[in-house]
Order: C-alpha cells, then structure tokens, then sequence
C-alpha cells in the first residue's frame, strides 16, 4: 500500500520517472498485485507509452477481471489511442459491474463525441445529469452538442443550466457565455 501511494503521488504530481522508478523497484510486488499492475499501466500511458501500458493494464485485468481501477485505466489508454469504441465497451463494462458514475458516463459520453455519435453521446450526458443536476461541465457540453445540432432552445436552456453553477470550468463557462451572447443577439 505504502509503494502504491508512493507512486500515485508522484504520478499526480508530473514525476513520471520517479513514479516509474517506484513501480520497477518491486518486481516481485507487480507479479502479485493487480493493483500496482495498474498503477504501472497509468504510469506508462501518462508517458505516452500507450501500447506498453495497454500491455500492462491487461496483466492487470488477468489477475482479476472486475478490478475497476485496471478496467478504467485501459479505458483511459484506449482513449488516449482514439479507439473510441473499444474505450465505451469497456466504460459499459464498469457501469454493469459496478455502479453508476458521472465520470465513467462523462467519459463514454467523450467517446461518442470523438466518434462522430452526438445522439448518443447526448443520452449519455444526460445520465449524468439525471444523476448529478449540478454537473456544470456535463449542462455545458450538453449545450455544445444542441448547438451542433442546432437545437437553439435546447442549447440556450442547457448553457444556462451550466452557468448557474460556479464550479464550472474556466474554459466551459467562457464557451457558454460566448454562444449564449450569439444566439440571444
């Protein structure tokens, strides 16, 4: 425990080498523990290092299938592969598992956007709605995706909904403030 939490904070804090170097110190450790398997998966794609860390996140997964954090992190690679359907898969796979996440939806709701699917990822943002009314970032992309559409009444309702709330992102509120300031004039 004490080498993953080691690992994860230098991993939070950018010192992606001293993260790596943490990890490798524990052979022994990493061909028991799933856990610290994953975190050497996380470790390998903040690097860039993506098809390494796709190779490592499923020696993690072989341990234990439903190990939520090895299925999230290969989900995360997979995005940052843009294999946007392989990424929803496996996020549908943590929601039937699991629970319902925000972050896990917000995520399967990115896919759909990167893959060209806004009907799909607008049912998704509404989930996390439906769960989190004060998901701030979740009303903004909302109001992007209606505007896309030009659904003008959906999208001044969901920029509004997102402004109400001072936790939303810094570049989501001037976005929304910026497209509701174009369609009311």
């Amino acid at each position: 425990i004490y080498t993953k939490r080691k690992a994860n904070y230098f991993l939070k804090t950018g010192n992606l080498a001293l993260a790596k170097k943490i990890v490798q110190r524990y052979p022994n450790l990493l061909k028991k523990s799933p856990v610290l398997k994953s975190m050497q998966a996380r470790i390998y794609a903040e690097m860039g290092e993506l098809e390494e860390a796709r190779k490592i996140s499923e020696e993690a997964l072989s341990f234990e299938l439903v190990l939520f954090e090895a299925l999230e992190v290969k989900a995360d690679i997979l995005m940052k592969q843009n294999m946007w359907e392989m990424a929803i898969e496996i996020l549908q796979q943590l929601l039937q598992r699991a629970f319902l996440s925000p972050d896990w939806l917000m995520k399967i709701a990115e896919c759909y956007v990167q893959s060209g699917q806004p009907e799909e990822a607008i049912s998704a943002y509404k989930e996390v709605v439906e769960l989190d009314p004060k998901d701030a970032n979740a009303w903004a992309a909302l109001g992007k995706l209606f505007s896309e559409l030009r659904k003008v009444e959906l999208t001044k309702s969901a920029y509004k909904e997102a402004l109400k709330y001072d936790w939303l992102s810094t570049s989501n509120r001037e976005e929304s403030q910026k497209a509701l300031e174009k369609l009311e004039h």
